[in-house]
């Protein structure tokens, strides 16, 4: 689960599919991702997303930098996990807030001004 979580993060800031994947290649992505929690060290598990994200995501996505940047986020994570000076949970959440600063922002529709707080006051 937690590493499904990373490889999601990974997908988000990829721009995930331009046209969308087809429930084929999602089922073939999906297996390959499971093959990887089968990695007994947590670089092992690290690389094997890497390469699953490289043949599914990279060739589509529109931010090949931000793929480049989390996957070698994800291995230095998993490294300090390896090493056991970070806990796997502690990895996660880094990942997810890698993840989260670098989503390219979406256009939000503009807001109405809000007052400050000196015409607040009468």
């Amino acid at each position: 689960m937690k590493i499904l979580l990373l490889f999601a993060a990974c997908l988000v800031v990829a721009g995930c599919m331009r046209s969308g994947p087809s429930p084929e290649m999602t089922a073939s992505m999906h297996r390959a991702k499971e093959a990887c929690t089968l990695q007994k060290t947590a670089v092992a598990r690290a690389k094997c997303l890497n390469a699953v994200t490289d043949e599914y995501v990279r060739p589509t996505s529109r931010n090949q930098d931000l793929v480049t940047l989390l996957e070698a986020e994800r291995v230095v994570l998993a490294e300090k996990v390896d090493a056991g000076t970070m806990t796997q949970g502690e990895a996660d959440l880094q990942m997810a807030q890698a993840g989260a600063a670098l989503r390219p922002s979406s256009p939000r529709p503009p807001s109405s001004p809000r007052p400050n707080a000196s015409s607040l006051r009468r």
